[in-house]
């Protein structure tokens, strides 16, 4: 078959309406196998978006992701990129010392995170990560820091914008991106000093 062509965002769309099947997705929840359809993570990724920036994430700004893989962790990463921010990608089996610095010399204004686990770590150095505002977790956790936020908060807030019905105008505007846009600042694993950002394009 003849490979999608153009920025990520485009091969992004052009992915959801070629194969629209149930199962883009699948994940074990509770013991079980469930699925996502290529519409559903259409929806949840302009949803997310649109949270983003309500939250105040401009274009051009730094969210990393730290988390394991999981149908979230794709969700997070195409939002950004339809969004035009650059997200920072994050082992998650790094100590917190190792994770403040990517946090630290990437930028980053907000971070995913996937568990309790992984915003302890984030809670454990927060305090020498002036850039950082806000932690978006993945999974349901108990908190009183007014700067985390749940998931699904950031998809109801998404879901509340006048324009989140709107597919045609959202794929338009994220389609603007330009091949030569930065898409991820992915960082090396350190074997020679410290971990080095390295630009990722957007074609």
């Amino acid at each position: 078959a003849e490979l999608a062509r153009g920025t990520l965002v485009e091969v992004f769309f052009q992915a959801i309406d070629r194969y629209a099947k149930g199962d883009a997705l699948r994940a074990r929840v509770d013991g079980a196998w469930r699925s996502i359809s290529h519409s559903d993570l259409e929806e949840r990724v302009r949803h997310l978006a649109l949270g983003l920036e309500s939250l105040g994430l401009e274009r051009g700004d730094r969210i990393a992701i730290l988390s394991e893989n999981r149908p979230e962790w794709a969700m997070a990463d195409y939002a950004a990129l339809c969004m035009g921010a650059l997200d920072v990608p994050i082992y998650a089996t790094l100590p917190p010392n190792q994770v403040a610095y990517i946090l630290r010399d990437s930028g980053a204004r907000y971070i995913f995170v996937s568990t309790a686990e992984q915003l302890a770590k984030i809670e454990e150095v927060w305090a020498d990560l002036p850039s950082l505002e806000r932690a978006i977790v993945f999974d349901e956790v108990e908190t009183t820091d007014p700067r985390v936020v749940q998931l699904e908060a950031v998809l109801a807030l998404g879901r509340d914008r006048p324009e989140a019905d709107r597919a045609d105008a959202f794929r338009e505007r994220a389609s603007r991106a330009a091949p030569d846009d930065v898409a991820t600042i992915l960082y090396t694993s350190g074997t020679t000093g410290r971990p080095k950002g390295v630009k990722i394009g957007r074609a």
